[in-house]
């Protein structure tokens, strides 16, 4: 492992050595249900993830947490919507429509 004052390159060869991709653009993308990913935003996150070092592995499961957040954040946010509708549609009655 390189010491804290090694080279960029020092870094770069450790990084390649522990299976990080040559470049950013070569990360594989998991599948992943239910998860569109904007091309700039995928572009960002290969750049981002070859930068720290991040080997495919690494960059797999960063990405699999990733979806799940996401579709617990999505599960919330449509259970409060359909909470909010409810209470809506029990005060207003008829009305609600």
């Amino acid at each position: 492992m390189p010491k804290e004052d090694a080279s960029e390159t020092e870094w770069n060869d450790f990084y390649s050595k522990w299976g990080r991709p040559g470049k950013a653009d070569e990360y594989k993308f998991p599948e992943l249900k239910n998860l569109a990913l904007d091309e700039d935003w995928k572009k960002n996150l290969t750049a981002m993830s070859h930068g720290l070092g991040l080997n495919q592995k690494q960059f797999e499961k960063m990405m699999t947490w990733g979806a799940q957040q996401q579709a617990g954040l999505e599960a919330k946010s449509t259970q409060e919507r359909e909470t909010a509708i409810g209470s809506l549609k029990s005060e207003w009655g008829y009305a609600f429509d």
